[in-house]
């Protein structure tokens, strides 16, 4: 009778011990591999072109903070590719955060860390991710996604390395505007001439020697300007107003009708002399009336002058 109550109390023990190991066993899986168990959770997808060392059991993070793991990763075909899809375990107590506005990004925990997702924050009134729906992602920096966008940049600063060499070795051969200012004494020289003309020409000006000293340094010409500025303006304000005899002419449209028809009358009278049946224009356009006229004019020229030289052939006076 000892020995059975023995054995029962060895078996109770027993029971008690693989009990308590068994549970401590789950414990140390649900908490070493991260799994929600016990809370309620939907699931999110993403679609991704390379996992970047993405694992199953990958923690899922928003905005930092840990809500859930990544619970399946399969590679689905689809117009003639392949991409990677990534089922995600989100606590339910998040799904409200998670909206049409967030994106998810790969990211590593530390500088050498496991890779996981970050989901950003969503907003308030962006409608909220549901069952099964999928997350935008964000492309996020790799060492290994670098290297093809880093290739074509290295080529370029070769090539600019290589260009700045060739430049410098013509700089030091004294080629170039700047090789021989670095080299060449004379070239030097010329640009010490320059400055020193240059000098010069700035001691002038401050001395105020010349017209652009003068116009710099002297206030009375810039007065000067300014008044017969001033005057020109006063001018043309008169002109435009339309005062004065210019002003009048370029603004009173009596005054050019007047010359207009003064102008009109002087054709009139031209157009009239250039007719025959007038006496002017008779006179005008007739030869032989001119030629007529030249002769009487001779004529009478010779009387007069008879007529002083010998008067008495023309005027015969007797008291009886």
């Amino acid at each position: 009778m000892h020995n059975i109550n023995s054995r029962k109390n060895n078996m109770k023990v027993g029971y008690t011990i693989f009990s308590g190991l068994v549970i401590l066993i789950l414990f140390t899986i649900i908490v070493g591999t991260g799994e929600n168990f016990f809370s309620k959770t939907y699931n999110l997808n993403l679609a991704v072109k390379e996992t970047e060392g993405l694992k199953k059991g990958g923690a899922v993070l928003l905005g930092g903070l840990k809500i859930g793991n990544i619970t399946d990763i399969e590679i689905v075909p689809e117009d003639n590719n392949n991409k990677i899809i990534l089922e995600l375990s989100i606590l339910q107590e998040y799904a409200g955060k998670i909206t049409a506005g967030s994106t998810a990004s790969i990211e590593t925990l530390g500088l050498l860390g496991d890779k996981m997702v970050n989901i950003s924050l969503g907003k308030y009134n962006e409608e909220p991710l549901r069952e099964g729906d999928f997350l935008k992602v964000k492309e996020s920096f790799s060492l290994e996604t670098a290297g093809t966008a880093i290739g074509p940049i290295l080529s370029k600063l070769d090539g600019i390395v290589t260009d700045v060499k060739t430049i410098t070795g013509k700089v030091s051969a004294g080629n170039g505007t700047i090789g021989k200012l670095l080299v060449e004494d004379s070239a030097v020289d010329k640009l010490d001439k320059i400055i020193e003309e240059i000098t010069s020409i700035v001691s002038s000006i401050n001395s105020s020697k010349g017209l652009i000293g003068k116009l710099i340094n002297e206030p009375g010409l810039y007065h000067d300007l300014a008044s017969i500025t001033l005057n020109i303006k006063t001018i043309t304000d008169s002109l435009a107003s339309g005062k004065g005899t210019i002003g009048k002419l370029l603004r009173d449209d009596l005054l050019y009708n007047e010359v207009n028809n003064i102008t009109s009358g002087l054709n009139n009278i031209i157009r009239i002399t250039e007719k025959d049946s007038t006496l002017i224009g008779g006179s005008l356009n007739d030869k032989n009336l001119y030629i007529k006229l030249n002769t009487l004019i001779d004529e009478l020229n010779f009387l007069v002058t008879d007529i002083r030289e010998n008067p008495t052939r023309y005027i015969n006076v007797s008291v009886f």
